[in-house]
């Protein structure tokens, strides 16, 4: 008989086979992508037009870094909601199990952060830092929206010599794929404050624009053919895929 580290090992591999048995099992959700779609990305369940040849896009197959597109950079640069913003989509499809929100997480695992300069005291925000202890100089400060259901929280470089950041990165889900999520790197800070939320909601209707999924599957996708000499405001105007 073997002995219970034998029988540990046995468990853990038949733990493993049998996920690897449901996974094999599932039916997987295919989309032909057409021959002329160059400028078409698949991310898990969703299509990205980027409207110039994909192929010349820096990325690895976990994540899109849209802003990497040059007229993508250029309209949300002029953008006074993601001017100096780095924005990716990034897929968790190769994590066990359900990715982690960290707005899910047990909040005892953050210190709150009582003891910042007046630049943090935002009302909207539940405000702590990334560890159950809070650092002497420097740490990542955590904002989370107290808004139920908000669908995306904020990180911070924090400095105590420093009231205002350096650099804030907004998460937020992507509703039409629970395991996307989107990514906006701020290099801009300003005082006071960024509109986080105003970030947050801009940056997902832009990916939402993106997203031809639906037309692909109805046979109505056209390639996206951007205009340079549009705002973002003007892009997200005429958009037909907000509700993708």
């Amino acid at each position: 008989m073997p002995g219970k580290a034998g029988q540990s090992l046995f468990m853990r591999i038949a733990c493993v086979l049998a996920a690897l048995a449901v996974l094999i099992s599932m039916p997987a959700k295919s989309l032909d992508l057409p021959e002329e779609g160059r400028s078409l990305i698949r991310l898990q369940s969703r299509v990205f037009d980027l409207g110039t040849d994909a192929r010349r896009i820096r990325r690895d197959p976990h994540f899109i870094p849209i802003t990497e597109v040059g007229w993508i950079w250029t309209l949300t640069n002029s953008d006074p909601e993601l001017h100096a913003t780095v924005i990716h989509i990034r897929s968790f499809a190769n994590s066990l199990g359900e990715p982690i929100w960290m707005p899910d997480v047990d909040r005892e695992q953050y210190a709150p952060a009582e003891d910042l300069a007046d630049a943090w005291a935002l009302k909207d925000f539940d405000v702590r830092w990334r560890h159950k202890i809070a650092p002497s100089t420097r740490g990542d400060v955590m904002l989370f929206p107290k808004s139920a259901h908000a669908g995306y929280f904020v990180s911070c470089a924090y400095d105590r010599a420093d009231p205002v950041p350096t650099f804030c990165a907004v998460n937020a889900l992507y509703p039409p794929d629970p395991n996307l999520r989107i990514k906006v790197r701020i290099y801009q800070i300003t005082d006071p404050l960024n509109d986080f939320r105003a970030i947050a909601d801009r940056a997902l209707n832009l990916v939402y624009c993106l997203d031809v999924t639906r037309a692909l599957e109805a046979g109505e996708w056209t390639p996206l053919r951007p205009e340079t000499s549009q705002s973002l405001t003007q892009l997200l105007g005429t958009c037909k895929n907000l509700q993708s």
